[in-house]
């Protein structure tokens, strides 16, 4: 919102989101939509009608104020400027039976009851724009989602282990934080990827301030330049672009403490083994 709004901006979408999750007006009209929400700025006859059913004051007396303001001001200027930013998610064919949908997923109900969660976004099919606004809706729902199990004790918060390949497409702002507060809620991030430079800097800070036991393959040039700080005090620039396959570097907690790094190989699986013959 800091990028694409601003403070009228913020003021109308709440209150008009306050007005279409009004609970007179649910219990009348049912679950709140965006569609309901898009069509609340260009349906005079649904407007009036949920604003006769809001208990709110303050909502029905911004609205009622700011269907009288005139010029740059005035409701039908703001009305696309506010609909443009949801628009994708109400009209899409793909998104819009997703997102108005009577139904909801349960995720909270998911996590707490150790089900297990299985989405497909398949870029051929969803497209790639889409792919990427659907993953980082629901990755947000998710994050969201552990971290209300503040109402429940430490103890009881079932581990959730959420496993996100080609991260770099849903590497939006709010993963910093759940990087660093969802542990606690038991949620549990593996993340895939190919590259840190596919991930912004602040992403890739997050990641590795956050993280205890580190183990570095051999990196590529531009990458080694991200993680050099991690292992160049131990081992020179050579020794780390210049590790055989299959070798790593391990940076690991012990007790709660570091250890000194030190290099590991890993185990050959047979085929890998047989192709090496």
């Amino acid at each position: 919102m800091g990028v694409a709004g601003g403070p009228v901006f913020e003021e109308m979408f709440t209150l008009l989101m306050l007005l279409n999750m009004d609970k007179q007006v649910c219990l009348q009209k049912g679950e709140p939509t965006l569609e309901r929400f898009n069509n609340l700025f260009y349906d005079q006859e649904l407007r009036n009608e949920m604003m006769r059913l809001c208990a709110d004051k303050r909502v029905k007396l911004y609205i009622e104020n700011a269907r009288q303001m005139q010029g740059d001001w005035s409701w039908q200027n703001f009305a696309p400027y506010i609909t443009s930013k949801i628009r994708k998610l109400v009209f899409d064919d793909i998104f819009k039976d997703i997102i108005n949908a009577d139904t909801t997923l349960d995720i909270r109900g998911i996590m707490d009851q150790g089900k297990i969660l299985l989405v497909n976004l398949e870029k051929g099919y969803m497209g790639t724009d889409n792919v990427v606004y659907f993953g980082r809706l629901l990755l947000n729902g998710i994050f969201r989602h552990a971290i209300s199990r503040a109402d429940i004790p430490p103890a009881k918060r079932r581990p959730f282990y959420l496993f996100v390949d080609e991260f770099q497409n849903f590497s939006s702002g709010d993963i910093g934080s759940a990087m660093s507060e969802a542990r606690k809620y038991g949620l549990a991030l593996i993340l895939a990827n190919q590259t840190l430079g596919q991930l912004p800097d602040h992403t890739v800070q997050s990641l590795l301030g956050n993280v205890g036991s580190q183990v570095f393959f051999r990196p590529g040039l531009l990458d080694f330049e991200r993680i050099k700080n991690f292992v160049k005090r131990d081992f020179s620039d050579e020794e780390v672009l210049n590790m055989p396959n299959f070798h790593a570097i391990a940076r690991l907690l012990y007790e709660n403490k570091p250890m000194q790094p030190f290099v590991v190989e890993t185990i050959k699986t047979e085929e890998i083994a047989q192709h090496e013959k």
